[in-house]
């Protein structure tokens, strides 16, 4: 797992420590968890407390699940360059290994460019930091440039 995945997560989802309803209407709770059957959550109402270290277990729990799943979709995970492999574990977070499993010109874009592997990411840190920019600013560019290069893939 990608060392910086749970901040840009935190960041992106926000931390919220009760029972809300997301876009969709599901309710959740913490960092983005959809509260499924069997959660200790299940079938409280919206507004209900959540701990902070109930909210942290359920995030290292979550990214147990991405991790496993990046490595299901993508064979060759490991040996992803960093900024790629954060750019997936955010997606399967986001969307679930199943639904961008199913992303068919998603997986033969991605299955092309990591033939192709894309060279020189690592010196964008030094850069951004640099003009003093933090790690989210340079972890959107890259997951932007990514999503770039795989959308003029998949769509010729």
């Amino acid at each position: 797992m990608h060392p910086n995945l749970k901040k840009l997560l935190e960041r992106e989802e926000g931390v919220v420590y009760t029972v809300y309803e997301d876009h969709l209407g599901l309710l959740t709770c913490g960092v983005g968890h959809l509260i499924i059957e069997g959660d200790a959550e299940f079938g409280q109402p919206v507004g209900t407390s959540v701990s902070a270290d109930r909210v942290d277990a359920l995030l290292e729990a979550d990214l147990g699940v991405v991790d496993e799943d990046c490595r299901k979709l993508f064979g060759d995970f490991d040996e992803l360059p960093m900024e790629i492999q954060l750019v997936c574990e955010a997606m399967v977070f986001q969307l679930g290994r199943s639904r961008l499993g199913g992303f068919v010109k998603f997986r033969a874009s991605y299955e092309t460019a990591t033939k192709v592997r894309p060279f020189g990411l690592s010196f964008f840190p030094r850069v951004f930091n640099y003009f003093g920019c933090g790690l989210w600013v340079y972890a959107e560019v890259v997951q932007l440039l990514f999503g770039v290069m795989l959308f003029h893939l998949a769509f010729p």
